[in-house]
């Protein structure tokens, strides 16, 4: 899982960084991701992630990828504390 968390977070910011530089095309985007996750007792959280790419290929590689992406992010979050998801401390344990 750890590989993968990697792999996703050096795609996202090549994706960024070819966005950034991207000659006029645009980004493309793939539309918004929201979560919801349960982390405790009656408690849910709810995450919004707005997916972009620079290329059509770059939307189509994401869009592959984004039921990974979201099934990754419920496994991260879900069952953890909601004072430490709300502590710097607690998010930075996240990355």
């Amino acid at each position: 899982m750890a590989l993968i968390k990697s792999f996703l977070v050096v795609v996202l910011i090549a994706l960024s960084l070819s966005a950034q530089s991207s000659d006029g095309g645009g980004a493309t985007g793939l539309g918004e991701m929201v979560l919801t996750v349960s982390v405790g007792n009656n408690q849910y959280l709810n995450v919004g992630v707005v997916l972009e790419a620079a290329t059509p290929e770059e939307s189509a590689m994401l869009g592959a990828w984004k039921p990974r992406l979201q099934h990754e992010a419920i496994m991260l979050l879900a069952g953890r504390d909601t004072a430490e998801l709300r502590s710097l401390a607690g998010k930075k344990a996240l990355l």
